[in-house]
Order: C-alpha cells, then structure tokens, then sequence
C-alpha cells in the first residue's frame, strides 16, 4: 500500500513538472552559461520542451554558437541539430533549474584559422578566457593562486562532425560519425574525451585526458594521456606537455599497424608499390614540438625485423618533412621487396607525386635477407628527395666476398631512370647460378664484378627489356662450365660440323684467369672485350647476349703471338639451351657460312 501510494506521488510530481519550468527561464539559463562560457552569441530555434527519453531533461533545437571572424553565408563555429539538457529533478520543486549535462545530437564544430593567423575557437572573453588570463597570470608571477573554478560540463556527442580548415598553409581534414564524451565538469579538474569517429574512411576510436588543461592551455606544463586505435593504424602516448611556444611533448609514445599498405593509405600515400608487407611498430621516448620530433632509444618493428637507434623528424617553414636517424637491426628481411621487384613491375618503386619528405636514414643490420642472397656485416643508407631515391650499401659480406652496391631513381629528368650500381669482390660466382637454375653456360671461381646499369623503368633484375649499361667481371683460377673450348677448338671432337651440336653442361674449361665486358644496349648485351687464359692457352669470346630473351650469339677462338686464329666456334641458341658450330681451320675469311650465320643470330 505505501508503495503504491510512493508511485502515485511521483506520477503526480512528473505531470507537474511541464507547471514547474517555464520555457523562458530554461531558455535563458542555457543561453546564459554558453554565453557566459565562450563569450559568444547563442542562439537556437523554438520553444524549449521537457522530455523524459532517455533522461529527465530540456529540448531545444538548432543551436549555434557564431564565428566573430566569419561572414554571414560562412558556417557558425558550432551548430546542434537538436540539444537535450538533464535536469536534476530535486531542484526544480525548489524553483531552480540544474543541469548536469547536456547531449549534443548530430553537432558540426567548424574550426578555422584564418589568413591573418585568427582560429575561431580562441575566445576573446567568456569565462573560460576569464579563467585562461588568471592561470596565465600567476604563471608568469611564478605563484600558486588557484583561480575559482569555472562550471564546463559534461557533453555526450551523438553522430558529430568535425571539420578543419587552415587558410594559410591549406590542409584540411573532417572527422565524421562522432560519438563520444567530454567530461570536464569544471576548469579546476581533469578534463577527459574519449570516442569513436570516421577519418579517412577509417572507424577511429580514441581518447585524451589532461590532467589540468588550464594549465597546458597557457603555456604550462601538466600529464596527459592520448590514444587512437583503428584498423590501419594504432597511436598511444603518455607524458608531459606544454604549450609555452607551441605544443610540446616529452614521454612515451607508440605507433603501429598491421599492415604497411593500410597505413599509408590511411596517411593517404600511395601503397602500391609495398605489396603485402606486414605490420610494423616504432616506440621509444619522444621528445616533440609542431615542427621537430625526436625518439630516443627507439625500437622499430618492420614484418618481425626488429631495430635499435634514434629517429629524427623535423619540418622546415615551407611545410617539408624530413626524416633522418640511425637504426641497427640484428636481421633484417627485405626479401618480399626485392620479389615484386624481380617480378617485372615497371613502375617506380616509389610515387613521386606524393612524396612532399625527404629521408636520410643510416642503417646496419647483422644480416640482410633480399631473397636474391643473405649478406653480413651491411652498413647502408637510405635517401629520398624531390628528385629521387636511392638504398646505398657501403659494406656487406656475402657469397664468400664483399660488396659495395647502390640502387636508385631519378624523378628529375623526363623519363624516369632507375639505376644499380655495385662493385663486388672475391665472390662465389657459381653461387649465383641459382639464379638461372636451368643455364648451360656460366662460371665457377672467385670474382671480382663491377657493373653500372640503368634503366628507363624500375627495372626487374637482369631480364628487363631496356637496360642500359656496363658489366666486368673477372676471375682467376676457376672453371668456364658448359663448354670445353681446348677440344672444340683443336677439332678432336667427332662431331665437327656447320650442322652445329649442343653444349653438354658436363663440359668445362680450367682457366688460370679470364676476364669479360659488356655493353648494355635496351637490354642486349655486347661482349667489348674477352679473355680466357689457360695454362697454356689464351682464348676470346666475341658477340652478345639477349637478356630480356636468352638468346646467344657469340663465337670463340684461340689468340697466339700471331694474333686471333682462323678456327672459330659460333655459339648460339639460347642460355638454357645453347649449341655450338664449329668452323673447319680451312675457312679463313668472315665471308664463310658460319660469320653469315651468326650475323644472322645477332640480327
């Protein structure tokens, strides 16, 4: 019974609630603490209603909050579609009006900053810039007055949008789908948003909290905590900031992503060129303000490839980025890189059209993993600029020797070049016969290679049609494989003929020393100078190579004292499957059968 009589009386309170409120006094007490808090005119359309979904509260429609800065047809700072103020119900049957918070449905907080350096939410009066100019006071007069706190509030977002706009450098960004909290109940407490939001295209989740925002807001220095956690990208710091000059901030912080490609597509870099890479992390102690950034003691996860170093990020006045440092790795994989290239993409390797950052980054890794061979002991440099790019290796070991290499490309010239450059020494050359498993024709020994090449496109190893350049190699004490040259030369094989006979890839010639160079013209290369020593036998290779096709059309001969011989082998076919012609001593001019034939080989 006294239950029941319990819910009568509050149904009877609530229906008399819409006699207890009147619409003018709400309308002036919302109006009155915006006002009083910004410092700006406030308006909204209509008559304030009571609702009880899905609080006790007041209703009001399209509220704004002007741009003193702005014209008439431009956008208001703050504009609410609809505006529902809880209401704390006790107080009202005492003739007062409280409100606890306010929920803001579907609000468009349009930031600007203006060519005279003017941002439309920096208040010139209100309270909060009443509280701003006390706490920036007693900052400069180095005392601890606390100025009497100001009421804020707690504003629940639902489906908010928020778009920024900067006329003087141009960028802009919109965050849209926000819902979310901002709990700052007076300016003498901790101050905390946290929240989902659409940027980029991209579900965004994040949250800030500052401990005294006053405080960091006049230049001083309090703890703040922020995050951002989304698909393409994961963002986290903690530590201290200041606003003396521009923000600064010095803690720890953590960056990553699963994926390199969904990152910078979320950045809005072209991510055609990094195929599937894997995830990737940095962290470290960050030490940063709007123009430069340093990460000491940073720790760097590219796909599992784990470094060690110092990151520096710094930008100039005309907005160029530019990233330098030294990171040590104990392995590092680039295999899958070095793949698509090798796959014969002709692209560049990277976009130059959005590349507005230049990179000068010293790495070291124990071990380097390309996919095409393992090195040690790599010392290297990445570089990137408005005219181009370039990985420069000034110390690997590998394939039994060293190595010094550069690979790069150049943007500044129409069209495009890529180009490689190393110089190997005393290296496993048979070792690279894994590369063309299925050739006849090749080397065994230790060699000394230097080679000078150049492209018009990214260019995809060896094969590709359009390569420019120089090749040397040269040997000493090893083995020519697929053909045995004293033999074929002395006309001891049975099987002499114009007819031609393949090349037996047990076949072999021992060589005290040799030495070959070659021409690169669209990719055929020309054999300029050759020479094989035996024992007691010196021999020459004249002719050229099709390497985007394996086709081969050489001939071979023995030098003496008196010059070149007239006994010649032509070699034809291709790399897998090659032949030989042997020419009879008899013939002795290159109007013979054989010259015409492999004239018609090279054409």
């Amino acid at each position: 019974m006294i239950a029941a009589c319990a819910v009568a009386l509050l149904g009877i309170l609530f229906a008399t609630l819409p006699f207890l409120l009147s619409s003018d006094t709400i309308r002036a007490q919302i109006t009155a603490h915006l006002e009083s808090l910004t410092g700006r005119t406030v308006t909204f359309v209509g008559e304030p209603s009571i609702t009880f979904r899905p609080f006790l509260g007041i209703e009001v429609t399209d509220l704004m909050i002007q741009d003193p800065h702005a014209s008439e047809t431009n956008a208001p700072l703050l504009q609410v579609g609809k505006v529902q103020a809880q209401l704390h119900a006790l107080p009202i049957f005492l003739g007062d009006v409280k409100i606890s918070q306010y929920r803001l449905i579907r609000p468009q907080l349009s930031m600007k900053v203006y060519e005279d350096g003017n941002a439309n939410w920096q208040f010139e009066k209100g309270n909060l810039k009443t509280a701003f100019d006390q706490v920036a006071q007693s900052q400069e007069a180095e005392t601890d007055i606390t100025p009497n706190p100001v009421q804020f509030g707690v504003f629940i977002i639902v489906d908010g949008v928020i778009r920024y706009e900067d006329n003087i450098n141009g960028n802009k960004e919109i965050v849209s789908g926000i819902n979310g909290t901002i709990d700052w109940s007076d300016t003498g407490r901790t101050g905390s948003i946290t929240g989902v939001g659409i940027w980029n295209g991209e579900n965004v989740s994040g949250n800030l909290t500052i401990d005294e925002p006053l405080l960091l807001a006049t230049g001083g220095e309090t703890q703040i905590s922020t995050s951002l956690s989304s698909e393409p990208i994961n963002f986290a710091f903690t530590g201290a900031a200041n606003t003396l000059s521009s923000l600064f901030l010095k803690g720890n912080v953590q960056i990553g992503s699963s994926s390199v490609r969904r990152s910078s597509e979320f950045f809005q870099i072209n991510p055609a060129q990094f195929g599937s890479l894997g995830e990737w992390e940095i962290s470290g102690d960050l030490e940063a303000t709007s123009q430069d950034m340093r990460l000491s003691n940073a720790q760097v996860n590219i796909a599992g490839s784990i470094a060690n170093g110092l990151v520096n990020l710094a930008r100039n006045e005309i907005e160029e980025t530019k990233i330098g440092g030294t990171l040590a790795f104990d392995e590092l994989d680039i295999s899958e890189l070095i793949t698509r290239t090798s796959e014969g993409f002709g692209e560049s390797l990277i976009d130059s059209s959005t590349t507005d950052f230049s990179v000068d980054l010293r790495v070291s890794a124990n071990a380097l993993e390309t996919g095409i061979s393992r090195m040690e002991q790599v010392a290297a440099s990445v570089s990137l600029n408005p005219s181009g790019w370039a990985f420069d290796i000034s110390n690997a070991q590998t394939l039994g020797g060293s190595l010094i290499a550069k690979i790069s490309e150049r943007w500044d010239n129409e069209p495009n070049q890529a180009f490689l450059e190393f110089s190997a020494r005393q290296i496993d050359i048979d070792s690279l016969s894994e590369f063309f498993p299925q050739a006849v024709l090749g080397a065994e020994g230790k060699a000394d290679i230097d080679t000078n090449l150049r492209s018009k496109q990214f260019f995809a190893g060896l094969q590709a049609k359009g390569l420019d350049g120089s090749i040397s190699v040269r040997l000493k004490e090893g083995t020519l494989v697929g053909i045995d040259l004293p033999t074929l030369l002395s006309g001891e094989t049975s099987q002499s003929s114009a007819n031609g006979q393949a090349l037996d890839s047990d076949s072999e010639t021992q060589f005290q020393s040799s030495e070959f160079k070659f021409f690169l013209n669209d990719g055929i290369a020309s054999i300029s100078r050759s020479r094989i020593n035996t024992d007691t036998q010196e021999y020459q290779l004249i002719g050229s190579i099709d390497l985007s096709q394996g086709n081969l059309a050489m001939r071979a001969q023995e030098i003496t004292e008196a010059g070149p011989q007239p006994a010649r082998l032509f070699i034809g076919g291709t790399i897998t499957d090659p032949f030989v012609t042997i020419q009879n001593s008899s013939l002795k001019n290159s109007s013979d059968k054989p010259t015409r034939y492999v004239e018609n080989l090279a054409n």
